[in-house]
């Protein structure tokens, strides 16, 4: 099988540039810690890609970033930058535990009533910021942004007030009831996992082979010609944040109803930050978007076992950063390497 120039360019890019992100985490595991790089990163990488349960563990973790990533995804795509995943799964996460906890119905029909309702919600809550872009032209960049911070502050007061469980050590509700969850494939690893991975063909149909589809990728290329070509650009903007928010709202039901079955202050975990990250390693792709996924939740399972050799596990964060970089940095290369095999 032929690789093109293009492909090989992609795949050297991406190589060269993760080396020098961990050649560069290295080097601060050394100066700052006096521990041995190689050693770490061994320790690192067998706890979560080269374990049994670290595969499980950071499979789950994989879930919420995914499904969110996907709602985030047709936004990017469509031009429109909804940062706001993180506030729509803290949405999803607050309609999840309402229903479970006072809707008593057979779990073929409440689970599912769960999922449309946490979809509508999510919708709904990012179809503001589609409005005020519509009415007043403000930015959905800087509304998702702050509308993250307005649902994190009302899943806390629900936490503190209306749903709190009393005598609870630290803020939480009480706990879903039986028809609402959804067993596990093999603990910890949820069979909310397959809903996550049935999301990524129904976002990849959607954008590549629906008319809505083409229509919102149209205005993401270019806002201007769109509209000149007769297409309503308001009306396809609320689309994109009603279907892209509702989505990521999935993200938050996922871990009620497959992980935490109650709701407490970490349960949005801050993934819909981190599937910000992820689209930017998997480029806007569908296809890719699971496996960047996997790959950032192999980072955070992995950093459970540096406390034990002496290294602070924040270092996740700090090489999560890096790959940000060598993202960006891989994006460079490639161009690179375009422009010099056209040249040769």
């Amino acid at each position: 099988m032929k690789i093109s120039k293009e492909k090989l360019a992609l795949i050297v890019a991406y190589v060269v540039a993760l080396i020098m992100a961990f050649f560069v985490g290295g080097i601060i595991i050394l100066l700052f810690t006096g521990k041995d790089p190689i050693s770490i990163y061994r320790g690192f990488f067998l706890n979560s890609f080269f374990s049994s349960y670290g595969i499980l563990e950071l499979a789950s973790k994989a879930v919420p970033i995914i499904i969110a990533g996907s709602g985030m995804l047709i936004a990017f795509r469509s031009g429109l930058w909804n940062l706001g995943a993180e506030g729509q799964m803290a949405i999803g996460a607050i309609i999840s535990t309402a229903l479970g906890i006072y809707v008593h119905l057979p779990g073929i029909i409440l689970i599912p009533l769960i999922f449309v309702a946490s979809f509508i919600g999510g919708g709904l809550w990012s179809g503001i910021s589609g409005y005020l872009k519509n009415k007043f032209g403000v930015s959905i960049m800087l509304t998702t942004l702050m509308m993250n911070y307005i649902a994190l502050k009302l899943m806390e007061y629900m936490l503190s007030g209306p749903m709190t469980m009393r005598n609870q050590p630290y803020p939480r509700t009480a706990e879903i009831i039986s028809q609402a969850r959804l067993p596990f494939l093999k603990y910890p690893l949820n069979s909310t996992f397959i809903i996550a991975l049935l999301i990524i063909p129904i976002v990849w149909f959607i954008l590549n082979r629906t008319t809505i589809g083409y229509r919102l990728q149209a205005v993401g290329l270019n806002r201007e010609a769109a509209r000149f070509a007769g297409m309503k650009i308001q009306n396809l903007t609320m689309i994109v944040m009603i279907l892209s928010g509702g989505i990521s709202a999935l993200g938050g039901t996922a871990e009620i109803i497959g992980d935490f079955f109650c709701m407490q202050r970490n349960v949005t975990g801050g993934y819909g930050f981190i599937a910000i990250v992820v689209l930017m390693l998997a480029r806007e792709n569908i296809i890719a978007l699971p496996f960047a996924a996997f790959f950032i939740s192999g980072i955070t399972v992995g950093a459970t076992s540096l406390p034990m050799v002496g290294v602070p596990s924040i270092f996740s964060q700090i090489l999560i950063g890096l790959l940000i970089i060598a993202g960006v940095l891989a994006d460079y290369i490639e161009r690179r390497l375009k422009l010099l095999w056209e040249v040769s």
